[in-house]
């Protein structure tokens, strides 16, 4: 059965879509920093709609087609810095997506998100008591800890007011210390051993931490990469 590929104008927002005949499920794709909805997610987008899912993917604030800067051109430190607000607006525009344009006919909803995108889909079970299932692929849901090893003492003295801002933003949005207001029926989380962005042992503290929630953690051994068997393990634990 052929899966199709779209390209609507829903609640403001450019959507990418993937769906197929007999898709009973809805589920949100987001990417990661400095990509897009398009690249390079087709892959995982068209792996789900053969599990009976109507996939649908944004692009981040001030990515892709709402390109800005500092992501658009790309600033690096400028960018870091940006990320939680990223991270939220993001996250607050596709709850408002699922609202306005698919509530009526999914009452629940699943988020699978890349690095970044996992970071909106760990904020987003935070505002959306109708998430099902969330999914983060080389993503940590402590903000802070991954902000500080990212964003070392040296730069936060260079832009010391502006990292402030970002420090505090963070210390309220993360999901790490705030796992009491996390809706979700289940949580999978995949990481690399072996990243040099997201260390995978924030993870693994997290999940550990909450032993009566319904939380699935995988190792791999990689970078920061969705390898092969991350993707075959997610299609089985999908499946059930």
């Amino acid at each position: 059965m052929k899966t199709i590929v779209e390209t609507k104008k829903r609640a403001g927002l450019e959507t990418l879509e993937y769906n197929r005949e007999g898709t009973t499920k809805l589920i949100f794709l987001q990417h990661g920093i400095h990509s897009n909805k398009e690249n390079p997610m087709h892959m995982l987008g068209v792996m789900l709609t053969r599990l009976g899912y109507r996939v649908v993917a944004i692009d981040a604030y001030k990515h892709g087609s709402r390109g800005a800067s500092p992501f658009q051109p790309k600033d690096e430190d400028l960018a870091a810095l940006e990320v939680p607000e990223v991270i939220q607006t993001t996250a607050h525009d596709i709850k408002a997506l699922y609202e306005k344009a698919f509530q009526h006919q999914y009452p629940t909803f699943s988020i699978i998100g890349i690095s970044m995108g996992g970071m909106v889909a760990h904020y987003l079970s935070r505002l959306s008591k109708s998430i099902d299932t969330v999914i983060a692929l080389i993503s940590t849901p402590d903000f802070y800890r991954t902000a500080m090893e990212l964003f070392p003492q040296a730069k936060r003295e260079q832009y010391e007011t502006a990292a402030e801002q970002a420090e505090k933003r963070i210390q309220t949005m993360n999901p790490a210390t705030h796992a009491e207001s996390m809706h979700f029926k289940r949580l999978i989380m995949m990481n690399g051993t072996e990243d040099p962005l997201i260390n995978y042992k924030h993870s693994e503290a997290f999940a550990l931490a909450h032993p009566e929630r319904s939380i699935i953690f995988r190792t791999y051994k990689t970078e920061h990469a969705i390898t092969p068997a991350m993707q075959k393990d997610l299609e089985a634990l999908l499946e059930d």
